[in-house]
């Protein structure tokens, strides 16, 4: 439990220093491809931990807790007026999807297509009443039929 821990501090505590308060000195596009990138990292490694220390439930309320202890020490990058952190706990929903569904990659692209949505989506709806969590599920849904589709034309 402990490895678990460190873990996810270093990958928090490091994104922390990369983002920063550097964010807002960057274009908007690029601030949004980072917030993309990140959001798949974070699905991806919610994955990882579920699949290799925890169950997914668990790994997901452990990186949100980190996520949270780095939102209460007001150290908050913003893309576009969001919070990066309290987007990215929407991004560990995605990467509570089995890997019977989505392989590690696909959970990664379904992270960044959430935080695609997610950026453009959540400061219309508030965040009440499971936003995130029906994004997420919506994201992973995409990647999945995508999967499914490009089986298919594979099998004709």
């Amino acid at each position: 439990m402990m490895k678990i821990l460190v873990v996810i501090l270093v990958f928090v505590l490091s994104n922390v220093l990369i983002l920063g308060n550097h964010l807002i000195n960057i274009p908007i596009l690029v601030q949004v491809l980072i917030g993309m990138l990140y959001m798949g990292l974070v699905a991806f490694f919610t994955q990882w931990i579920a699949h290799k220390y925890l169950n997914p439930v668990k790994s997901s309320a452990l990186i949100g807790l980190i996520l949270g202890v780095f939102l209460q020490l007001d150290i908050q990058p913003k893309i576009l007026e969001l919070s990066v952190f309290t987007v990215a706990f929407g991004a560990t929903f995605v990467g509570m999807c089995s890997s019977k569904y989505l392989s590690p990659r696909g959970v990664f692209v379904a992270g960044v297509l959430y935080g695609l949505a997610a950026i453009y989506t959540l400061p219309y709806t508030s965040f009440i009443g499971g936003a995130m969590g029906t994004l997420a599920c919506l994201c992973c849904l995409v990647v999945i039929n995508i999967l499914k589709i490009i089986q298919w034309k594979r099998g004709i």
